[in-house]
């Protein structure tokens, strides 16, 4: 137990020993998720975000796998554009992401995000995980699943998933850059996994994605 504000706080107890799942959360949660520190309550809270529509499935699915990471339960709450959220409030949790992932602090954590030790990059166990994530939060399936894409407003985060793809030996295009013609939104970076390919991309990284409904 630790105090905050005069208030004992549990101490959460991280397993970190599944790699796999470890991997997958940093990714899932470097493409939708976020944290802050509530000053009033000096917690420590992260979300993850999720279509309440297209993607009840990862969300049930990423929260169970929150739980069993830190052993301790999330609260879920629905806000008004239809966006569903996890929050876990663990300060054990949020230093675990800042260990993993790294970004700019003047900049937006989206435009430049990426995993801060590019040695996991060369772990196939933690590549699988981690591109299970990347897919999961910011990839494209086709409901045939013909076509598989990543696409990401960060370069850093691009070339960590290309950096996974190469690790496994999976075939992919060059990052494809789309621009804003009136340069008001930021760049869009996109990877398409090579049709020859596909299979032994889903045989590797078994994407949660894939059982949505028409594709996401």
């Amino acid at each position: 137990m630790r105090k905050i504000y005069g208030r004992k706080i549990p101490v959460v107890t991280m397993d970190t020993t599944n790699i796999l799942r470890n991997a997958e959360i940093l990714g899932f949660f470097a493409g939708d998720g976020n944290f802050y520190y509530d000053l009033k309550e000096g917690s420590y809270k992260t979300i993850l975000s999720f279509n309440a529509y297209t993607e009840k499935h990862l969300h049930e699915y990423y929260t169970h796998s929150l739980y069993l990471l830190t052993n301790k339960k999330a609260y879920c709450y629905l806000v008004k554009n239809n966006e569903l959220r996890t929050q876990l409030k663990a300060k054990e949790f949020y230093v675990f992401i800042k260990n993993h992932l790294t970004w700019d602090e003047n900049l937006t954590k989206t435009k430049s995000v990426q995993i801060r030790d590019k040695e996991l990059l060369k772990d196939k166990e933690f590549c699988q995980g981690f591109l299970r994530g990347l897919i999961g939060s910011d990839g494209y399936i086709s409901k045939d699943h013909k076509e598989v894409t990543f696409g990401s407003t960060c370069l850093a985060l691009t070339k960590d998933f290309i950096s996974c793809l190469d690790t496994l030996s999976i075939a992919h295009s060059q990052i494809r850059v789309q621009k804003d013609p009136e340069g008001i939104e930021a760049d869009f970076f996109a990877v398409r996994i090579y049709r020859k390919d596909q299979i032994l991309f889903f045989t590797l990284v078994q994407p949660i994605k894939i059982s949505a409904p028409g594709g996401i």
